[in-house]
């Protein structure tokens, strides 16, 4: 396949490290590759479900910049899209970069809730709407199954019994990992699980909880909707 992309885009290319592929149904594979003396990084996804994730990462990364981009960079790709029966995309490859182990994220995220979180009084069409935003991170296929699940019913119901809800968007997998620090500037990275009207909260705990910090207080809907997400993968990973 690499070798087919690469014809079909008339460039030279010399792989220098093909990437472990986690047993995921999401993770596509991936490597390492240099293209006219740069190094790349390229994205290949072969079935329908990693097709979604590889879309839909750059789509959700394209609306968190505005307003996110004062504090991280972005890493988009040079170029990305459809050949044969696979997806594709190719990344800048970033070199000389750490996983961010400090309170920098917490602040950034504290700031932008502060800045565009909005209060809403719960209701219906509310719940409505955060719950086909939650839905959303997962292909079409699995929403009947999921709605099912006593976890997703348990969420919701609680939720709804809120008065009010500050709503803005969630990255879903803030963790050190995907927070990387070249020495001078942070990037964010991995937006394929990223939401865009959900609850405020559970960015924090996530990458308080990858800091292998205690938290004084995790709220109730935060660990349930972890406990869900967890669940909801797993239906989703029978399908490796």
């Amino acid at each position: 396949m690499i070798y087919a992309l690469f014809e079909h885009l008339n460039k030279e290319f010399e792989i220098i490290k093909i990437l472990p592929q986690k047993p995921t149904a999401r993770c596509p594979f991936s490597a390492i590759v240099a293209v006219d003396g740069e190094k790349k990084l390229v994205v290949i996804a072969n079935t329908d479900i990693q097709k979604f994730y590889l879309k839909r990462s750059i789509e959700k990364q394209r609306e968190f910049y505005d307003d996110f981009s004062p504090y991280f960079q972005f890493n988009f790709p040079d170029t990305f899209g459809d050949l044969n029966d696979f997806s594709y995309a190719i990344y800048p490859y970033l070199e000389n970069v750490k996983w961010c182990q400090d309170k920098r994220p917490l602040e950034i995220i504290k700031k932008t809730y502060t800045q565009h979180a909005k209060r809403y009084v719960v209701n219906a069409e509310l719940i409505e709407k955060i719950e086909q935003d939650f839905l959303s991170s997962w292909p079409l296929q699995f929403h009947k199954e999921i709605q099912t699940l006593p976890l997703y019913q348990k969420y919701f119901s609680e939720l709804s019994k809120k008065k009010t809800l500050l709503v803005y968007k969630e990255h879903c997998d803030y963790t050190v990992n995907n927070v990387l620090d070249d020495g001078e500037k942070l990037w964010l990275m991995d937006f394929e699980f990223s939401k865009t009207f959900q609850p405020i909260g559970h960015d924090k705990h996530d990458f308080i909880r990858t800091l292998k910090k205690r938290t004084l207080f995790i709220s109730p809907l935060t660990k349930l909707k972890e406990k869900l997400m967890d669940e909801i993968n797993d239906l989703v990973d029978k399908n490796v």
